[in-house]
């Protein structure tokens, strides 16, 4: 193998390590976003939850708690992914979206129910 074989496997090895980076702070961008939607989201079904008269949020207490559980979730994959080495990113990011949806389902179906 000549130096220039060598030097040309350590430049592109550089460049994949590069873009493996950049693709892992885009994603941990959109998840930051994701997040900050879903807090938006929770101050409002918050707000709602607290103008409702204590029978209705005895209605709506298994909704709660399905957020509240959501939630963990989210939180839990979004810290598995901040940790995840590049082989687990794709598998950890894709549980990140489906627990943000469900976070997000959950608030939607609270919100619903106190209108």
């Amino acid at each position: 193998m000549h130096s220039s074989d060598t030097a040309r496997d350590s430049s592109r090895a550089d460049l994949k390590g590069y873009w493996a980076m950049q693709l892992k702070d885009i994603r941990m961008d959109l998840v930051v976003e994701d997040a900050r939607q879903l807090a938006t989201r929770l101050a409002l079904a918050k707000k709602e939850f607290a103008k409702q008269k204590i029978s209705v949020k005895v209605e709506h207490l298994q909704e709660l708690e399905r957020l509240h559980s959501q939630c963990a979730e989210f939180q839990r994959c979004f810290e598995k992914l901040e940790d995840a080495q590049a082989s687990e990113r794709d598998f950890n990011y894709a549980q990140v979206e489906l627990a943000w949806n469900k976070s997000m389902d959950a608030v939607d179906v609270l919100l619903h129910g106190l209108h």
